[in-house]
């Protein structure tokens, strides 16, 4: 198992954590995810043997660890910020 290229490639999921905050509204953040899985996808194909969607699976919960502590972190600039998606939240 190549661990060093999981964390590698969650990296791009602590990239958008932060630029989901900060910069990228949630009507357009999916332009963003397609190109990075499909990045993530050929350096999984050239690097690694066998087992893909393992692989693939454990980027994805690596991409978890980063993105749901930094949502979480900033619930209260994201709720004020990106209103687009028309969910009322009452705390």
């Amino acid at each position: 198992m190549n661990w060093k290229l999981i964390f590698g490639l969650s990296l791009f999921g602590l990239a958008m954590a932060i630029a989901t905050v900060f910069v990228i509204p949630n009507k357009i953040e999916w332009m963003f995810w397609i190109p990075i899985f499909i990045f993530n996808a050929y350096l999984i194909a050239k690097n690694v043997s066998g087992k893909y969607f393992l692989y693939g699976f454990l980027v994805s919960l690596m991409n978890c660890v980063w993105i749901t502590p930094i949502h979480m972190l900033f619930f209260n600039r994201m709720n004020s910020s990106q209103l687009c998606c028309g969910v009322a939240v009452s705390v």
